[in-house]
């Protein structure tokens, strides 16, 4: 199962006149980078074996789990580079040639990547819940869990101590590194 630029629609407001050579390196991209991590590259070769009418353990996981993760970061990898050219001039924005529409504005585009961000931090929680509750195993087959899942979910970050000085001390290089 391969992931179309048809069903990024289902997750994100997203038109499917854009060509192929646009959205293509985002889709390839956004599983290389932001989901093969998660899954190990034997899960995935599975995933991208499986017929479209599978029916299957890990078919049901692609379809509930992966393919929501992979369409928002997808999605987002799109969203941060479309309508941006790079040309012999630098890197440049296009413009209507009929002055029929405008261009969305910085702080609207960072809304929107902000917003599809946290999407993507729930649904990547949501995949690596399930990933953990079944132990890596669909269809009888395991899975070599994958090193990175606990270090790439970044839902919370701990709070760091504030360090305190005490009063007269004056603090020397190796104050701050140690």
């Amino acid at each position: 199962m391969q992931l179309t630029k048809t069903e990024l629609a289902t997750y994100s407001q997203f038109t499917t006149n854009i060509t192929d050579r646009l959205i293509d390196p985002h889709i390839l991209n956004a599983r290389k980078y932001d989901v093969q991590p998660y899954l190990t590259a034997d899960m995935m070769t599975a995933i991208l074996a499986l017929a479209d009418d599978a029916t299957n353990e890990l078919a049901t996981f692609y379809t509930d789990y992966v393919k929501e993760v992979w369409a928002l970061s997808t999605y987002i990898r799109f969203m941060t580079e479309h309508g941006i050219n790079i040309t012999q001039f630098g890197v440049t924005k296009q413009s209507d040639p009929r002055g029929t529409f405008n261009q969305v504005g910085e702080n609207e585009r960072a809304t929107i990547l902000r917003m599809k961000r946290s999407d993507q931090g729930v649904a990547i929680a949501l995949m690596t819940d399930r990933l953990k509750a079944v132990k890596f195993t669909f269809d009888s087959v395991v899975y070599i869990e994958s090193k990175s899942i606990d270090s790439r979910v970044q839902m919370i970050s701990p709070i760091k101590k504030k360090r305190t000085r005490p009063f007269g001390f004056r603090p020397n290089k190796n104050f701050l590194t140690e």
